[in-house]
């Protein structure tokens, strides 16, 4: 910030400044009259504000404001302080008062207008910003303020409107192109936005956030190769100490989607390295090192999570799953527990029900794939687990009934028609039996595999065996064995 007069006339060095600041004190020490005039008042609470000092800069301010009660520019400045120390109310009050002194200082509603856009009315500091345009004041500034609260109302072709006309005559402003680039998000217009944020690259390749922006739009149009290079520029051109942690998770989950479980645990390793609390990143790399069949560092990045967080769910399920691995039910079976004590989600409840199917404890089995089938019925598998247990316990004709009501409206369950079509052979319904075969069939011909899954003794039946060798040698598939 620059020491300055009110009207520009005068600018004073920061020599200049700390020797004003040094009389000042001087004579607040001796209690001498504070006799400064309104720009020298301005310098020595900027000087305050500069260094943090912000009680000393509001002491100031105020011994300003009861020697010129009636400036507009000191208002101005009280306000603008207030607003610094979270005293916004107060803030108005003052910039309320200046605009009565000078009802066309251009500084005063300027900053009327800011206040009303950083504390969410973005509606009534368009107002401001277009009384200033009505003055006759246009800057980049100006146009590019109005053009985010136009974002912020949702107005997101007008403030496209005005951004192209800044671009026009600036055309390496960085912030309009990033500006641009979020309206085209708005409107899911992701190539668009991607061309914004590739320009505000061009004119600053050290710029994180539009890095970042990039990554953002490549991964919302699935190109996660793309969006993982740009999250890691974003990481690298980060002014902080530490690696820019959203750019370091962008990277993660696009290795994810990517199943490049690899480069996953290597990047969630250099996240554990640097923020060594994060017990989520914790339980993410042991489900990497799982898939990659490193038991043995999966389950200490879990248990390192459930160290952090004694109750972080994804830790105990994936030491769960580490134990149906392994074969070892009973620690299953605790593990699941816990996780499903700590948070109901419906994987908890359907992985408990397929230890407690292992043990053949039809009943349990039961109970915890009727509590993930009614927490997400969305998923195909839920709904195979609830009517095969169903099955179990002597309930053919209720777990028929559920497999048709879904049916109905998921029609391309493959796997559901193939576990239907066991049902009804498990009744002597043959002829539904068939039909529901070759629905399976037709959907996916691997589909027949889920038949044998749950009814062995049907992969002896030669009559079953025929129907789909063959239906699959006439669509040219693989032989079933």
């Amino acid at each position: 910030m620059e020491y300055s007069d009110n009207n520009d006339d005068y600018n004073y060095s920061d020599d200049e400044a700390k020797s004003l600041v040094k009389e000042y004190e001087a004579r607040l020490e001796l209690n001498q009259a504070i006799l400064f005039g309104p720009d020298e008042f301005e310098v020595i609470v900027t000087w305050y504000f500069e260094q943090a000092r912000i009680k000393k800069a509001d002491r100031a301010m105020q011994m300003a404001i009861n020697e010129y009660p009636n400036h507009s520019g000191l208002l101005c400045m009280r306000a603008n302080l207030y607003v610094a120390m979270g005293k916004k109310k107060s803030a108005l009050h003052c910039l309320k008062q200046a605009l009565v002194m000078e009802p066309q200082n251009i500084d005063v509603i300027e900053s009327m207008a800011e206040l009303f856009q950083t504390s969410g009315k973005p509606h009534i500091a368009l107002k401001y910003y277009d009384k200033i345009s009505d003055l006759g004041h246009y800057t980049d500034e100006l146009i590019y303020s109005k053009a985010s609260c136009l974002i912020a109302l949702g107005r997101y072709k007008s403030a496209l409107r005005l951004l192209n006309n800044i671009i026009q005559e600036f055309p390496n402003k960085l912030e309009c192109w990033l500006l641009m680039g979020e309206c085209f998000e708005v409107g899911h217009q992701w190539n668009k936005a991607a061309e914004c944020y590739d320009k505000a690259i061009e004119i600053n390749p050290y710029d994180a956030r539009s890095w970042f922006r990039l990554s953002t739009a490549y991964y919302q149009q699935s190109d996660y190769e793309k969006s993982a290079w740009a999250a890691e520029y974003s990481s690298i051109t980060s002014k902080s100490i530490i690696p820019f942690a959203p750019s370091l998770y962008r990277m993660v989950n696009c290795y994810l989607m990517l199943e490049d479980w690899k480069r996953a645990s290597e990047k969630l390793e250099e996240i554990v390295a640097k923020y060594v609390e994060d017990d989520d990143s914790f339980v993410l790399l042991g489900d990497c090192y799982r898939t990659q069949e490193m038991y043995h560092k999966s389950r200490k990045a879990y248990q390192k999570a459930k160290a952090i967080d004694p109750n972080n769910t994804g830790a105990y399920y994936g030491l769960g799953l580490l134990s149906m691995i392994e074969e070892d039910l009973k620690n299953s079976e605790y593990y699941f527990k816990r996780a499903w004590t700590l948070n109901e989600r419906p994987e908890y409840a359907h992985s408990l029900g397929q230890v407690y199917l292992q043990m053949e404890d039809n009943e349990l089995y039961e109970h915890y794939s009727r509590k993930a089938y009614e927490s997400d019925s969305e998923w195909e598998q839920y709904t195979i687990d609830f009517a095969y247990s169903l099955y179990l316990n002597d309930n053919t004709a209720e777990a028929i009934a559920l497999c048709e009501k879904d049916l109905a409206d998921n029609s391309n369950w493959a796997e559901l028609w193939a576990l239907l079509a066991g049902l009804h052979y498990e009744v002597h319904h043959v002829d539904k039996g068939d039909d529901a075969l070759y629905k399976s069939l037709r959907q996916n011909v691997e589909s027949h595999k889920i038949l044998f899954d749950y009814f062995w003794d049907f992969e002896k039946d030669e009559r079953l065996m025929n129907i789909i060798n063959t239906y699959i040698n006439q669509t040219g598939n693989t032989q079933a064995n």
